[in-house]
């Protein structure tokens, strides 16, 4: 929990920082982002709440959706800050409940609230349309892991893995007028395991954002 709070501060106070600055613009927005995730080291898992062997790893569906505030600093400078609920699954085959060893894990689905901050850089093309570039960090909570064999939810403290993740975000893509169209990698940085192998959460999205 201290690892969170301190995650959510490092990207929460640099808005505050920036906003007692002088700024070009001030504005809000809605973001739906849709791509693929996985749990990166998984497929090294032999023991804790499940247990397998030869466990293949496949990347699964992700989703996202959050308000977006973005301030901009001048020269296509701007500060990005977002938060919302974000959705993460990975597929598996070779895993299987260690309660119920006929049980196959097919699907195991993750689902947080989180908040990023980053900086960007935004260079026009024309007078509506425009390049841009971003980088930052997240932080988020997980309040609920779904084992997809059984239709179950499992709760925090019934598994291995911790409840709280931190990574970096990348963001690159093209805005026309209110209308704001990305990729965007995403890499956590927190071993989300508390035993047995590494593991980390990665996710492609593709995602839109529309300002008023």
């Amino acid at each position: 929990m201290n690892r969170l709070l301190i995650a959510l501060l490092l990207t929460i106070l640099p808005f505050c920082v920036v906003s007692s600055q002088k700024i070009d613009y001030f504005a809000f927005g809605l973001r739906a982002g849709a791509g693929v995730s996985t749990l990166h080291g998984l497929r090294n898992l032999s023991s804790g709440t499940a247990i397998g062997e030869d466990i293949s790893v496949r990347y699964s569906f992700a989703w996202d959706v959050a308000l977006v505030v973005q301030e901009g600093l001048g020269n296509g400078i701007f500060y990005q800050v977002e938060s919302g609920v974000s959705f993460q699954s990975v597929s598996l085959d070779g895993l299987y409940d260690i309660d119920y060893k006929s049980i196959n894990v097919k699907s195991v689905d993750a689902t947080n609230v989180y908040v990023s901050a980053s900086f960007g850089k935004k260079k026009d093309l024309s007078t509506n349309t425009r390049l841009f570039v971003s980088g930052g960090l997240y932080g988020s909570m997980f309040y609920s892991f779904m084992d997809e064999s059984r239709r179950r939810v499992i709760r925090m403290e019934d598994t291995n893995m911790k409840g709280f993740d931190f990574g970096t975000v990348v963001s690159a893509g093209i805005e026309y007028g209110h209308i704001h169209l990305a990729l965007n990698p995403q890499f956590g940085l927190v071993n989300l395991s508390r035993s047995g192998p590494k593991v980390f959460t990665r996710s492609f999205k593709v995602s839109t954002i529309y300002f008023f």
